[in-house]
């Protein structure tokens, strides 16, 4: 039962982002993906079948305000995990930027994706103004959270600069 817990802690936090925090996070419009973000990290470290149902159920959270849309969300983000979960056996990934690369890889997918939801009409104004945008500010919360988990920035080192 506690194995689950990590997972429905990541569904409110993306409840929460989506709620409260999105306007808080976005620069200018643009918006950190935290769904997709959280899909294609958890894909490098955890098993296909676990990745999968995690990413249903977090698409299921981040369509909620979208209800005639939340099949296409989950399964998108199903389809992210599982290509994402399968494309790490071929890599090497040792390095910060491989691993950021591969986020910004399925962040951009998953942008384009939900850009093609609102239509076709002015499509690539919204890659060039909000998705590309938005793969970059994603890319750079990845490379933070992979400079933390891999503990090049620590609160002492931190601590040793002030």
């Amino acid at each position: 039962m506690t194995k689950y817990l990590p997972y429905f802690f990541y569904m409110m936090l993306i409840g929460f982002h989506r709620v409260i925090l999105a306007d808080f996070t976005s620069v200018w419009g643009i918006e950190i993906n935290l769904t997709a973000l959280l899909v294609a990290a958890l894909a490098l470290y955890k098993s296909e079948i676990e990745v999968a149902w995690a990413a249903f159920a977090l698409g299921l959270v981040s369509a909620a305000s979208q209800p005639d849309l939340m099949g296409w969300h989950a399964l998108g983000l199903v389809v992210i995990s599982q290509a994402v979960s399968r494309s790490t056996k071929r890599l090497n990934l040792d390095s910060i930027w491989s691993r950021v690369g591969v986020i910004a890889a399925a962040v951009l997918v998953h942008n384009i994706f939900l850009a093609l939801f609102e239509g076709m009409s002015g499509i690539f104004e919204r890659i060039t103004v909000h998705v590309l945008p938005g793969v970059i500010y994603t890319s750079f919360a990845a490379w933070l959270f992979f400079l933390i988990k891999d503990r090049k920035i620590t609160f002492k080192k931190v601590r040793e600069i002030f």
